[in-house]
């Protein structure tokens, strides 16, 4: 409670922050309009037995007033709303929505995106920014709607004590109006994982990547039908909240309307017996109309504050988790170079929800200034090793040592600008040329000379030189722009790895899958005396994850891997003279490439 409270006054000074003006002019409203509101309704008695006693000018006089009263209301209620919402808005999406992806995008590791609960909560959070503003001013304009309710209880007090009894047959719909929030905000989550199935799905059958295997296999029906039974599924569970909240606020409606005829009935008995005037009824029977259509739009207004109530314990636990997180990347700065090189030491890991280890025990040294093979079947730990290298995992136990350093220790934000990638599922950026390469080294994205050196180490500079507008060329059909084979997409992916000059650690993860045997061995070629000139610079590490043998003969050191173990490691003529699984499959692969045949550690 005390960390929902903080939210709410948080927000408030952020919207004082955004438009001082603004914000002071809503608060000024709702006052101004509660004391309208009072004076309308004394203006209202006031008119009627003027009217009753023939008062002409004391008539003229409350009629003015109640006319002027109830057109602040009204006109300053619509005024009111104007500019909160436009708050809501500015503050939501400029602010609170960044904040969202800042919380994303800034948790150093990536075992959150395989996290269920977090991304049950971020799918309750994703741009919900101005629901979160909308509910905090809803909660400051509840109360006014209450402080009117409890003016209006005052005034029928004065026509007689009973009638604040009305105010006890309000508080059913109260109550009973806070089962369908409690209930919508559960079914939220319980449907959360289902509703991003139901996208993923969705997402496949709009993908024109998927679009090919889709159409020849013909399972684009039977995509669509999980896609339906997923939205089946989600509709039944948040349905089934609704009706149960309906019931409840129909049953609380029904009490109140029980005791606000009983009081009117009450009204017009008193004035029968002449204990009150007319200009009492005239007011108890418009104040206690009111009285309904005020807690009525009271409680309405509850719906927004429920909503970011039920945005707000998600995003609260995001910024929880996102703070735990970065604490763990919080450390002493990168080396300038390597000396020692980078340790694997009794290295284990495990992903979230899994019963086995993707990697076991691994004790390995990388030795600096050394091109490093990582060999295995698939399944094996290969990529998993090079998350954890990078610091994208952290390790379940065991430890990794930059220079005797433990990687925990280091800033992992420092630590990853001093590295560079090329995953084998590399991104295809759907921007300019110079971006999609530029984004390697984002302090260089305008640097020409620099990208164009990247595309060289590459060999991608003649791609980019065939494009109608070279480096400025947009890339990707659905923007209007060129697209790219899955060969230049690749060379595009290695250019942008190439962009960070003498990086500690260069990782190349099956860096050329899309490309041919020939292109292949051009760009380890190159890859090759391009390492040697970041070793001799900085010490750097190459690591190079590969199942195909016929390029890393080359290497330094080769590392074979199995099940998450290290099984050999060596140089090339080494681990030959060992006759072991290395030398086995590299001369598979070499008889199976004379024999046009492909072959992998699998």
């Amino acid at each position: 409670m005390r960390q929902r409270f903080e939210a709410w006054l948080e927000i408030f000074r952020r919207s004082w922050r955004l438009d001082r003006r603004m914000s002071a002019s809503v608060l000024g409203l709702l006052v101004l309009t509660n004391a309208a509101f009072l004076t309308g309704g004394l203006a209202l008695r006031a008119l009627v037995n003027a009217a009753i006693d023939r008062d002409l000018r004391a008539v003229l006089l409350a009629a003015g007033l109640a006319a002027v009263a109830w057109a602040v209301v009204d006109i300053g209620f619509l005024v009111e709303q104007e500019l909160r919402m436009d708050i809501s808005d500015r503050l939501g999406m400029f602010d609170l929505d960044e904040e969202i992806q800042r919380l994303v995008a800034g948790i150093p590791t990536l075992d959150h995106l395989e996290n269920p609960q977090y991304l049950d909560r971020l799918e309750l959070v994703r741009g919900q920014g101005s629901v979160l503003v909308q509910a905090c001013w809803a909660l400051l304009y509840s109360a006014s709607n209450f402080l009117r309710v409890l003016i209006t209880l005052v005034l029928l007090g004065s026509v007689h004590p009973a009638l604040f009894g009305l105010a006890l047959f309000a508080l059913p719909p109260l109550i009973l109006k806070r089962v369908g929030p409690a209930r919508a905000r559960k079914a939220q989550l319980a449907a959360a994982e289902t509703a991003r199935l139901e996208r993923h799905l969705f997402g496949l059958l709009t993908d024109p990547r998927a679009a090919p295997e889709l159409r020849i296999t013909g399972s684009e029906a039977a995509l669509a039908r999980q896609v339906e039974d997923a939205w089946r599924t989600e509709g039944a569970i948040e349905t089934r909240a609704r009706y149960i909240g309906a019931a409840a606020t129909a049953l609380g409606w029904t009490l109140f309307m029980v005791g606000y005829v009983a009081g009117l009935f009450y009204v017009v008995y008193l004035v029968a017996r002449g204990e009150r005037t007319i200009g009492d009824l005239v007011l108890a029977v418009a104040l206690a109309g009111q009285l309904r259509s005020q807690f009525e739009q009271a409680i309405s207004q509850t719906a927004p504050l429920f909503a970011g109530i039920a945005a707000l314990e998600p995003f609260l636990w995001l910024r929880r988790y996102a703070e735990r997180k970065a604490e763990g990347g919080i450390g002493g700065p990168a080396p300038d170079r390597l000396d020692g090189g980078v340790r694997l030491q009794d290295l284990t890991f495990r992903y979230p929800g899994q019963d086995r280890d993707a990697l076991s025990g691994v004790t390995l040294d990388l030795p600096a200034g050394r091109v490093v093979a990582v060999v295995g079947e698939h399944g094996s730990g290969k990529t998993t090793m090079v998350k954890l290298l990078t610091g994208l995992y952290q390790p379940s136990s065991g430890t990794i040592r930059v220079d005797d350093v433990p990687l925990g220790e280091l800033d992992l934000t420092a630590w990853r600008a001093a590295c560079a990638a090329v995953f084998q599922d590399f991104g295809r950026y759907r921007t300019t040329v110079r971006s999609a390469v530029g984004v390697g080294d984002a302090g260089r994205m305008d640097d020409r000379a620099r990208i164009s050196a990247a595309l060289a180490a590459a060999n991608a500079s003649a791609i980019v030189e065939a494009l109608p507008h070279g480096l400025d060329t947009r890339l990707g059909q659905e923007f209007g722009g060129v697209e790219l084979s899955e060969g230049q997409w690749q060379r595009v992916g290695l250019a942008r790895g190439a962009m960070r000059e003498h990086p500690l650690l260069l990782v190349l993860d099956e860096p050329t899958a899309a490309l041919d045997a020939t292109s292949e061995y051009e760009v380890f070629q190159a890859q090759h005396d391009i390492s040697r000139a970041h070793a001799a610079a900085r010490g750097t590490i190459t690591l190079i994850v590969t199942h195909r043998f016929s390029t890393i003969a080359m290497a330094d050191l080769i590392v074979v891997l199995h099940d998450g173990r290290v099984v050999e490691q060596g140089d090339h003529a080494t681990l030959m003279r060992a006759n072991g699984r290395y030398a086995e499959t590299f001369r598979l692969q070499q008889e199976a490439g004379a024999a046009g045949v492909g072959v992998n550690l699998d």
